[in-house]
């Protein structure tokens, strides 16, 4: 029996130097984004998912209506405050961050020129500087019409988010149909939530796909080049999806109707919230007339 080793396993093990990996910067920020927002679409309802649709949906209503008749903003700030705190305490505060601050900035710098004494004419709080002879600067009504519009906007903001984070979208599409909205709305808008959903997962697999296969990484301008062509050909898979969809409920026998879920008998502790969170909007809606 022999003891010498083959050539090829006693020959020296030639080394080969592994590519430099580049970091997937871009790639891991729009799979991050991707998967936030499927975190969002898929993730249960708060801590009011027990009470009645119907309720929270008309309650809504009533409470949004009464923020945009109010006009004072130390009451609307009130208003926003209240309804902040009971979105975080509800669970939908994270939500609610991610949607407000963005919101919220924008509406700031869009209403930012009405703060000016050019467009709201004024006592000046905040001297800009002077144009054609003229002082300019920030006044005190401008600054106060803006403040009214920003506290507006969260607290209107912050009802939508209680709302959709506390209800699932199947109970909520079915107290929309049971309060009278167009069944073909409520269709799309059913459909456009699940299609939303389908095609973000499609996207956040593409992209772990990519980031798994790539060896050596790449660069910022070739992950770019990848998502923007992801995006592309999620458009055209979407449209064969549609084809798709719409010919299996054809065949399964769609009549244009959705099968609502058997409602559930409304509970007095249902209606006592809904008449509670009422009452405290008209008490800020009186409010408002009081002080003006």
């Amino acid at each position: 029996m022999t003891t010498t080793l083959p050539d090829w396993l006693a020959a020296p093990t030639v080394g080969v130097d592994a590519p430099q990996r580049r970091p997937h910067r871009f790639l891991r920020k729009s799979l991050g984004q991707v998967e936030r927002l499927l975190a969002i679409l898929s993730e249960p309802p708060g801590r009011l998912a027990d009470f009645d649709p119907r309720v929270k949906l008309i309650t809504a209503l009533l409470v949004l209506v009464a923020f945009a008749l109010m006009h004072d903003p130390r009451l609307l700030s009130v208003a926003a405050v209240m309804v902040v705190v009971g979105a975080v305490a509800a669970g939908a505060g994270r939500a609610l961050l991610g949607i407000v601050v963005p919101v919220s900035v924008v509406t700031a710098v869009v209403m930012l020129p009405a703060t000016t004494s050019l467009v709201r004419p004024g006592t000046i709080v905040l001297p800009l500087g002077s144009w054609a002879e003229q002082a300019v600067g920030l006044t005190a009504t401008g600054l106060t019409g803006w403040w009214l519009v920003l506290a507006r906007v969260v607290a209107s903001l912050a009802v939508v988010v209680v709302l959709t984070r506390t209800t699932s979208w199947l109970r909520l599409t079915a107290a929309l149909r049971s309060i009278g909205a167009p069944a073909g709305f409520v269709l799309i808008a059913t459909m456009a939530h699940r299609y939303l959903w389908v095609l973000g997962r499609s996207l956040a697999d593409l992209l772990q796909a990519r980031r798994a296969r790539s060896i050596g990484g790449a660069t910022g301008g070739e992950d770019r080049a990848f998502v923007g062509g992801s995006v592309g050909a999620l458009f055209v898979r979407s449209n064969e999806l549609a084809d798709q969809v719409h010919q299996a409920m054809t065949a399964r026998g769609f009549t244009g109707r959705l099968v609502d879920p058997t409602p559930a008998r409304l509970r007095w502790t249902d209606v006592a919230w809904g008449c509670a969170v009422v009452a405290a909007a008209v008490g800020l809606l009186w409010g408002d007339v009081v002080v003006r």
